[in-house]
């Protein structure tokens, strides 16, 4: 038998040393019938993504530690603005003396919210939780982790207890999907056409901070770990929704998908507010 701890310093679960399913047997299967459908060579290499998915470890697909980029615990805001500007990513660790004592993540939206309130920011007040796993946690098993609980990024430790490497959300669909683009190739605010009607077509990655902004309206509960309106609608709709698919969004917008293929959420146009203009 084997002891592996998951998803918290204080959880343990045993589980028996198993045979695992001849996974090359199978993939070798899949793309013989993969072939003869004809499908393009994308969709046949995430298939080939998923059928590995399950035997995949943490250990595979984790940014190791010495590439770890991380908040001290005593930052102040500047200096969290800072990290954040050469990191290019919209959720860190935060850690106290050394990496092997994480306490837990900050997110960029919650940096934001002392812009013009500095005097007030204390750091600690909006540190949110991180996942604890292990270098041979099946990715499989934590990515299920991540979606109940809503936390995307976990620190991985090795069995005296320090910090070997991060993993997120972003890592783990990754692993299925191929290199997604990174965040600060983006630009978030991203108009491509602006309708005489009022509506305006967008790319599905422009920041719901600028959209609630701009429309001075509240799109998403801070709880939830979204950036982009491709998203929120994918939150929404748990499943990339097809082309025509109409969303009345509470805040009374509306959000028709305009594009979108079997991975993601291309262009929405926005319907509502027509007094106003972008």
């Amino acid at each position: 038998m084997t002891v592996r701890r998951f998803g918290g310093l204080n959880r343990f679960f045993i589980r028996k040393t198993e045979k695992r399913p001849d996974i090359e047997s199978t993939r070798g299967q899949v793309s013989s019938l993969v072939k003869e459908a004809g499908l393009p060579d994308t969709e046949r290499k995430m298939l080939d993504n998923v059928l590995s998915f399950s035997s995949t470890e943490v250990s595979e697909a984790m940014v190791p530690r010495v590439n770890i980029v991380a908040v001290p615990f005593n930052s102040s805001l500047k200096d969290c603005i800072e990290v954040f500007k050469k990191a290019a990513h919209s959720r860190l660790p935060v850690y106290k003396d050394t990496l092997d004592e994480v306490v837990g993540m900050v997110h960029v939206k919650d940096i934001l919210s002392y812009w013009n309130n500095d005097s007030n920011f204390e750091l600690n007040k909006i540190i949110r939780k991180v996942i604890i796993s292990t270098p041979s946690t099946s990715i499989s098993n934590l990515f299920q982790e991540m979606r109940s609980t809503k936390i995307h990024l976990s620190i991985v430790v090795d069995e005296h207890g320090g910090t070997d490497g991060l993993i997120t959300i972003e890592d783990l669909v990754e692993e299925i999907t191929g290199e997604i683009e990174d965040e600060h190739d983006i630009n978030y605010n991203i108009i491509l056409d602006k309708n005489s009607d009022g509506s305006v077509l967008v790319d599905a990655r422009i920041s719901i901070l600028e959209l609630e902004k701009h429309f001075k309206c509240k799109l998403l509960d801070p709880s939830l770990d979204i950036d982009t309106l491709g998203g929120l609608i994918f939150n929404i709709e748990n499943k990339v929704p097809e082309v025509g698919k109409v969303i009345n969004h509470e805040s009374g917008l509306t959000f028709e998908i305009i594009d979108a293929d079997l991975r993601r959420i291309k262009q929405i146009k926005i319907v509502g507010f027509p007094d106003r203009k972008i």
